[in-house]
């Protein structure tokens, strides 16, 4: 029976440790910090990260090194009959089509664009290896990857608008807009990233506002009649910074409106860098164990 197998990027939002127990393997991003660099999932806890992050000056990120790249490929190619990458989507980062082209010679490595982040790639793993087992396939792998895609989607709320600025991930009317009155006003902006592509989703007057907002659209986005359906049948991932209070409303609108949120964890220093440290998602897609195969 063929094998499949999996690698991630520092938008997993895991130690390193981790992920490699599960099999996966790994490209971790670079952070420099104030000319100091760091390995995305490696040489710090993600908490220690951020608040390096938020103290530093000069923050920057670029993808993973070449060679450990190269390196990685090499052998999962060789241990795996197919191996499929999951990437930080194409519109966030140019490392996506940057590590196809770097890797094209190896044939049975595939570069699948996404717009997933944290636990959410464990589910589509293990999902997607079932598939696999059963219908001994790329075809129905991507297939399926397809669907899982067009019923996901993430929220951002960054806090501090001028990593969203200066980090380059928004158009140039957004950035007119956000310069002449997000700087006066306690307006916040808030973004969705569906289907490799990221757009302005709205703005609400504080913090409480957008994230009341981001839980009706989550619901309105999956077409869920009520709060049950949207429990039962959606899984709802929360990836957040080192801002407390922030946090803590997060937490509160989430029990103010019954609603479960399934996971939480840090940000990663590769999303921080342009978001801010503070910034956070939430993000919906199926409940992958009840989909038959």
């Amino acid at each position: 029976m063929k094998k499949i197998g999996f690698i991630v990027d520092g938008f997993i939002s895991e130690p390193q440790e981790l992920i490699l127990k599960k099999g996966y393997g790994y490209f971790p991003f670079l952070t420099d910090i104030d000319g100091v660099v760091y390995k995305d999932g490696i040489d710090l806890d993600q908490e220690d990260l951020l608040h390096k992050l938020d103290q530093g000056k000069s923050v920057k990120s670029s993808m993973p090194n070449v060679k450990a790249v190269l390196d990685t490929v090499d052998k999962m190619t060789k241990e795996y009959d197919e191996v499929i990458y999951f990437p930080i989507g194409s519109s966030l980062s140019s490392s996506c089509n940057n590590i196809a082209t770097i890797c094209k010679e190896y044939k049975n490595f595939h570069v699948y664009d996404n717009c997933w982040v944290g636990d959410q790639y464990n589910e589509i793993i293990n999902h997607i290896k079932k598939v696999y087992e059963k219908y001994q396939t790329l075809d129905k792998v991507f297939e399926e990857l397809e669907w899982i895609k067009n019923n996901s989607i993430i929220y951002v709320l960054p806090i501090k608008l001028n990593y969203l600025i200066e980090g380059g991930r928004v158009n140039n009317s957004f950035k007119k807009f956000v310069l002449k009155t997000m700087s006066k006003l306690r307006i916040y902006p808030y973004v969705k990233f569906i289907k490799q592509h990221v757009s302005t989703a709205g703005i609400a007057r504080g913090v409480k506002g957008a994230i009341i907002q981001i839980f009706k659209k989550l619901g309105a986005f999956v077409k869920a009649k009520d709060l049950k359906t949207l429990t039962e049948n959606f899984k709802i991932d929360w990836i957040h910074g080192i801002d407390e209070e922030v946090n803590k409303t997060v937490r509160k609108v989430s029990k103010e409106k019954n609603i479960k949120i399934d996971t939480e964890r840090w940000t990663s220093s590769a999303i921080a860098v342009h978001t801010g440290p503070e910034a956070f998602s939430l993000s919906i897609m199926p409940r992958l164990e009840k989909r038959e195969i």
